[in-house]
């Protein structure tokens, strides 16, 4: 693994995280879904805690990037390349569709600890 980055992006106004939380989980979608729906249901408390439907959707894009960077770097190849080569450095980032921000989720990990 050569590379100095992995940016891992979501966007906010998501329809699959919509559906992870509105819909029934079947069909071909449902291997995708599933892991949101796990993201949401751990973080409940914090969810919770926004009056807002609109701004607990938001939060959980965030909180979905932010796993789905934690799992990067569960993979073996991530790990040896850091380990080696301190890095690549893992990125998580979010796009805001109706502003056109990008927003850096700050996404902290301990290189030692990988």
């Amino acid at each position: 693994l050569q590379v100095k980055h992995i940016v891992v992006c979501g966007h906010y106004m998501c329809g699959g995280i919509h559906a992870a939380v509105e819909q029934e989980l079947d069909g071909p979608l449902a291997p995708w879904l599933v892991p949101v729906r796990e993201v949401a249901e751990q973080n409940r408390a914090e969810l919770e805690l926004l009056n807002d439907a609109g701004a607990q959707f938001r939060r959980l894009v965030e909180l979905n990037v932010e796993e789905q960077c934690r799992k990067l770097l569960t993979l073996v190849v991530v790990q040896e390349a850091i380990r080696n080569n301190g890095r690549p450095a893992v990125h998580g980032w979010v796009f805001d569709i109706r502003s056109g921000g990008l927003k850096d989720l700050d996404f902290q990990y301990d290189p030692d600890a990988i």
